[in-house]
């Protein structure tokens, strides 16, 4: 599913991040995307991402969207 949702971008995909918040070695993301399938439809959705930075670096990262729109975007 993945794999056919980067492909089916017209024109890539727009991410911006909305807001960030950092305490100890952990940083929360709230982002939107944004983008154009190549059939016409358009794909928005929201993002949190909770970033967890080791050594300067990101060590993990958790990302809950709403794949139910994935799933009905793409199929």
């Amino acid at each position: 599913m993945f794999r056919n949702m980067f492909t089916a971008y017209s024109n890539g995909l727009d991410m911006k991040v909305i807001n960030l918040i950092g305490e100890g070695d952990s940083i929360a993301a709230e982002a939107r995307s944004q983008a154009t399938t190549k059939s016409g439809k358009i794909y928005e959705n929201e993002y949190f991402i909770l970033f967890k930075i080791r050594d300067g670096k990101i060590a993990s990262a958790r990302e809950y969207t709403d794949p139910m729109h994935v799933q009905e975007t793409f199929g």
